[in-house]
């Protein structure tokens, strides 16, 4: 069973930046990015049973760059919530309370 998945505001924010730098380093490379985000949010809807890193929050690293997505999940609701496009070079203090 597929989970819904809900992506909090912010996170529009961090995906739409992370376009917007890649695009100015290469052009299409922002397209890449994006895809490749797409990608890993499916996979999270499809199985979210990741590890368990930071309190109850949850990482899926991005494969080609240095992202992870951090989320929750709510089995008894079958929804994933994505809090967050975190950058690994990124303070870890940064994360999501």
């Amino acid at each position: 069973m597929k989970y819904k998945v809900i992506i909090e505001q912010p996170v529009y924010s961090e995906i739409n930046a992370a376009v917007s730098y890649y695009d100015e380093l290469e052009p299409g490379l922002g397209k890449k990015f994006f895809n490749e985000i797409s990608g890993c949010i499916e996979i999270i809807r499809i199985n979210p049973f990741f590890q368990v890193r930071y309190k109850d929050y949850r990482f899926l690293p991005v494969k080609t760059f240095p992202f992870v997505i951090v989320f929750e999940v709510d089995q008894t609701k079958k929804v994933v919530v994505i809090w967050s496009l975190f950058h690994t070079s990124q303070n870890p203090k940064k994360l999501p309370k």
